[in-house]
């Protein structure tokens, strides 16, 4: 998340950082919130970035305060989905695999980020 953090601080962009995480090197102009507000952070972002273990996917929409598709806001939303990718990025193992809405897409060749109205 540090290379998009520091290119919307060179912007002028005023950041909310949601995370449980110690994070002693970040920089002053973030504000930290804990993962407990991020249904309500979420509510008002222009832009929503997600770092998320792929196993966690299920439960992001309820963390994220959602009711189901289309309820996001016309802010963008990205999700950098963490997965293993064991065939080095090839798509051949399929162990990446993530479920979209409306097929499943290799997070080694289609992602790793997606568009979060892709994914619910």
């Amino acid at each position: 998340m540090k290379p998009i953090l520091n290119a919307a601080l060179e912007r002028g962009a005023s950041i909310v950082m949601v995370s449980d995480l110690d994070l002693p090197d970040l920089s002053p102009e973030v504000e930290l919130q804990p993962v407990s507000a991020l249904a309500d952070v979420a509510q008002w972002a222009d832009y929503l970035a997600v770092d998320i273990p792929r196993e966690s996917l299920p439960g992001l929409r309820e963390k994220l305060g959602f009711a189901g598709p289309g309820s996001w806001r016309t802010g963008e939303a990205q999700v950098l989905v963490v997965s293993p990718m064991p065939c080095g990025g090839m798509g051949d193992c399929a162990v990446c695999a993530v479920t979209t809405r409306h097929k499943w897409k290799m997070a080694c060749k289609d992602g790793p980020v997606f568009k979060l109205n892709e994914l619910f």
